[in-house]
């Protein structure tokens, strides 16, 4: 029976983001995921977009998401990801939609976002790649990372510093003895002071069997197309909803960190299970035509994706401390991504008042990786100093 401070159950983004905070610490920490590799639940669905915002402002999801953005220029820089604030249009394609979008950069001024309103000529200097449009709001704190990275390097950096990472590793039960929690494995019991639960699509059933039914995971599905080549555009782009659309949650014409044109997500409200992310020949055809009056991908569709989001009934996060020595984090669907840095931050917040958090004198930094399709000129040196990079 090995021993912890926090064992964290779920090795995606939110989890990752945790482990990578707590491991600043002087703390027993392990993550425990039932997958064979960290982000091969709900994350892996994830489209890379860090959110400027998220409606309703004033919801959970809504405050974390403000708070996560902020804190992403910091993080990309202790772990080394790539990161790259390239900026939301929110277009408006007819005189009807302009107007909304006149009322809506109002709301967001009153409400302290970051957002410029661009007219015709400015509009068409901004992004040349537009194929129509009247006007636009321009939220530059929009950006974009690749979510396996970044969960990755959460998991390198916290590994790094001590942590340590159990996969292919189910938990299957809880008991609670004074202070200690037995966390029950496939793989033996571990003693812990605190759990974290932020397994995701399962945080739901991770929480019953600790005793606490209290909320309900529904898997929503979202599909996404990639395309080969280079977008013809330069932001993020998505058009200024006059109504809402049951069949999509947000969404736009899309870039990766990679520079390939990624359009989505929709949404399914077909409930499915927890491993059922098919594309169907509606999302793709919904996909392109919702997004090519807007913009041209640069190229033609190569891949179709789809993943699931782990919804809550009511739609927002749930996060809440059950008992000494237990807390849920669950509903972590989009902006989960955006969130994560923020939730970290609260997780360490909370613990901090019930044991004593020592800050390490040293904290491993992880060094950005070389990439080489940034460093193309350079293949020859590198092929002859590992041959690996010439496959």
């Amino acid at each position: 029976m090995e021993e912890f401070d926090v064992v964290i159950v779920g090795g995606g983004v939110v989890g990752s983001c945790i482990a990578w905070e707590l491991s600043k610490f002087e703390l027993r920490v392990a993550i425990v995921e039932r997958n064979l590799d960290v982000g091969f639940g709900g994350s892996k669905g994830s489209a890379g977009v860090i959110h400027a915002f998220q409606l309703p402002l004033n919801s959970l999801k809504g405050r974390l998401c403000l708070l996560g953005n902020a804190l992403y220029d910091s993080l990309s820089r202790e772990l080394g990801f790539k990161f790259m604030r390239v900026g939301l249009l929110l277009v408006a394609l007819t005189v009807i939609e302009a107007f909304v979008l006149v009322a809506a950069y109002i709301y967001f001024r009153i409400m302290g976002i970051r957002v410029r309103l661009v007219w015709g000529r400015e509009l068409r200097r901004i992004e040349p790649g537009l194929k129509g449009g009247i006007a636009a709001l321009l939220f530059p704190q929009a950006g974009i990372v690749s979510p396996f990275e970044v969960i990755h390097a959460c998991v390198e950096g916290a590994v790094a510093n001590g942590v340590k990472l159990f996969l292919g590793v189910e938990v299957r039960g809880f008991s609670f003895e004074d202070r200690w929690v037995f966390v029950e494995t496939s793989k033996g019991v571990i003693r812990c002071r605190w759990v974290v639960n932020a397994a995701g699509l399962y945080s739901d059933e991770v929480s019953r069997v600790a005793g606490f039914d209290k909320f309900r995971i529904v898997p929503l599905r979202g599909a996404h197309i990639v395309f080969e080549g280079s977008p013809k555009y330069r932001h993020l782009v998505a058009e200024v909803p006059l109504r809402v659309d049951p069949r999509t949650k947000g969404g736009g014409a899309l870039i990766t960190v990679s520079g390939r044109a990624l359009w989505g997500p929709n949404l399914d409200l077909v409930p499915r299970g927890r491993e059922d992310n098919p594309v169907e020949r509606w999302d793709y055809e919904a996909i392109l035509s919702r997004y090519s009056r807007l913009v041209n991908p640069g190229g033609p569709p190569i891949k179709a994706y789809a993943g699931l989001r782990a919804a809550t009934e009511d739609g927002d996060f749930y996060f809440r401390v059950e008992r000494e020595g237990f807390i849920n984090i669950g509903g972590i669907q989009s902006p989960g991504l955006t969130a994560a840095p923020a939730i970290a931050k609260l997780v360490v917040r909370i613990l901090s008042r019930h044991m004593s958090l020592r800050p390490k004198r040293r904290v491993e930094r992880r060094a950005r990786p070389l990439r080489l399709s940034d460093d193309l000129w350079r293949v020859d040196e590198l092929v002859g100093i590992d041959p690996g990079y010439g496959r």
